[in-house]
């Protein structure tokens, strides 16, 4: 009676032991990166604009723009390289810097986004609803005013209007957190784990690393 040789290759061994190799940090975690980044750029660019209504400085698409993730051992850490994010985060008390008294809070959409020296003003106590409060106001010299008389004819007036207050003035500011500028740690996690299950499902289509 002659022999019946079968030949089994442990394919299956190898094939686990490419998908764990797969799933290791160094091959993983630059698909985490990746997909919260692009989490926090979406977050930061869905944000509403300045509640004031003043012009936009395009504060959050800066922020989105100065999204990146960088890869550590176990893991991966995602930086927000914009000034003033992490205030409107955690808040804070606000103070003004060395040799100046105020901060300048803008009052009018001219002053939004732009810094006090940029403008001739001058120092003032204004009347604010009743309240007395220090500002920096500029003078408008001419307001024109077009009329209609009890005759049917238009009367062109110009008067001076007095001075405009550009910036309020506060010794301090107080801002409560905000944790909502940023991705909850749901999302995050929900994120992460949606980068490793398709990191997965494309190890499981080609096999594994090579």
């Amino acid at each position: 009676m002659s022999a019946i040789q079968i030949d089994i290759r442990d394919n299956v061994t190898v094939a686990l032991a490419r998908m764990q190799a797969g799933l290791q940090p160094p091959v993983v975690n630059p698909a985490i990166g990746t997909a919260v980044k692009k989490l926090f750029q979406d977050h930061f660019l869905a944000l509403p604009k300045n509640k004031q209504g003043f012009p936009s400085t395009n504060f959050w698409s800066g922020a989105a723009r100065a999204t990146t993730w960088q890869l550590l051992a176990a893991g991966v850490i995602i930086r927000v390289d914009q000034q003033g994010v992490g205030y409107q985060l955690r808040g804070g008390d606000l103070k003004p810097g060395a040799g100046k008294t105020y901060l300048t809070i803008p009052a009018t959409a001219a002053a939004y986004g732009h810094r006090a020296r940029e403008f001739n003003l001058k120092f003032a106590i204004v009347d604010d609803n009743g309240f007395q409060r220090p500002a920096l106001v500029a003078r408008r010299s001419v307001a024109s005013l077009v009329t209609q008389t009890q005759t049917g004819k238009y009367k062109h007036t110009a008067d001076a209007v007095g001075e405009v207050v550009f910036y309020w003035l506060v010794r301090s500011a107080h801002k409560e957190p905000n944790p909502s500028v940023i991705p909850s740690e749901a999302e995050i996690g929900s994120t992460a784990a949606t980068a490793v299950q398709m990191k997965i499902a494309a190890l499981l289509r080609t096999g594994g690393p090579s």
